[in-house]
């Protein structure tokens, strides 16, 4: 799959690299796509197991190298680019809520809280692997029950690392944000579109 947007200029022809971005996620695809229309989408169907327990930049890290390294293995030839989300807190990690009772525990955990979002990024090409975490810190306010119950019915939590999503209606839980913007809701556009330029340049482009 393709991802075209009509009357879109993008910033940097990317097409020398055969990008693949190995992710299901429409919103990896959205963010990646603001910078170019020059890559393909192919899901790397692997199963998010870790080895061992991790602190939560080295499990993003991991698990995005897992998805870039089982796409790469059927996409010789192409860049690929796998990537990872958790929300941490005090020390414990969250992903995808399994059903909306687990979302509503989720937020109420994250009610009145500073806590993180972080990225794992891993880009291969050939034999380069270039892989990497951002880390941006939210700023939540407390939210009521009314507000929580309201969030969830409109069913926006679901397939979102800690039940929401910063570029929908739960912006308005949030009174601040420290870091890419685009990291918190999926992938780390500034770092990702500098790696693709250096690659760019590498192969003489």
């Amino acid at each position: 799959m393709v991802i075209e947007k009509k009357g879109f200029a993008p910033m940097c022809d990317f097409a020398p690299l055969n990008l693949c971005l190995a992710s299901a996620s429409p919103r990896r695809r959205e963010i990646l796509g603001l910078i170019t229309r020059d890559f393909t989408v192919c899901v790397s169907g692997e199963d998010e197991v870790l080895p061992h327990q991790m602190p939560a930049e080295e499990m993003v890290q991991y698990l995005a190298r897992q998805k870039a390294q089982a796409v790469a293995k059927s996409r010789p030839g192409c860049t690929v680019l796998g990537s990872d989300t958790v929300v941490g807190l005090d020390g414990r990690t969250y992903g995808k809520p399994r059903d909306r009772d687990h979302a509503a525990e989720m937020l109420r955990t994250f009610s009145g809280t500073d806590h993180q979002v972080h990225t794992g990024v891993c880009i291969l090409r050939g034999q380069r692997e270039i892989v990497f975490c951002e880390t941006v810190q939210m700023h939540m306010r407390p939210i009521t029950e009314a507000e929580l119950q309201a969030y969830l019915d409109t069913g926006l939590w679901a397939d979102k690392a800690g039940a929401y999503g910063i570029n929908g209606p739960a912006a308005a839980f949030f009174t601040g944000i420290e870091g890419d913007f685009y990291a918190a809701f999926g992938l780390p556009l500034c770092r990702v579109y500098q790696v693709l330029t250096e690659l760019l340049a590498d192969a003489g482009h």
